[in-house]
């Protein structure tokens, strides 16, 4: 699932297990910020607390992990199921 992120840039979700989740950002975030993105045409906001956040070797892209906040169970049902299509 892509994301466009408040602020500017965007997000790849790139693992989650209902609860914590990965994104593949194009900027970092400091542990204990908020990334809030939205999934392409939705209103729905996705949130995560970071925990870690990572520079890729190599590219300007970042690894950002932490805690899914604020997620209704339909938004949780489809970051789930749109994992498990990719």
């Amino acid at each position: 699932m892509k994301l466009a992120l408040d602020g500017g840039g965007d997000a790849i979700v790139t693992r989650s297990d209902g609860a914590s989740a990965a994104f593949d950002c194009s900027k970092p975030f400091p542990p204990g910020s908020t990334v809030r993105g939205r999934a392409n045409g939705a209103d729905d906001l996705y949130q995560l607390k970071v925990r870690n956040c990572i520079r890729k070797p190599g590219t300007e892209r970042f690894d950002v992990d932490g805690r899914l906040v604020n997620l209704s169970k339909a938004q949780r049902a489809r970051l789930l199921a749109s994992l498990a299509g990719s």
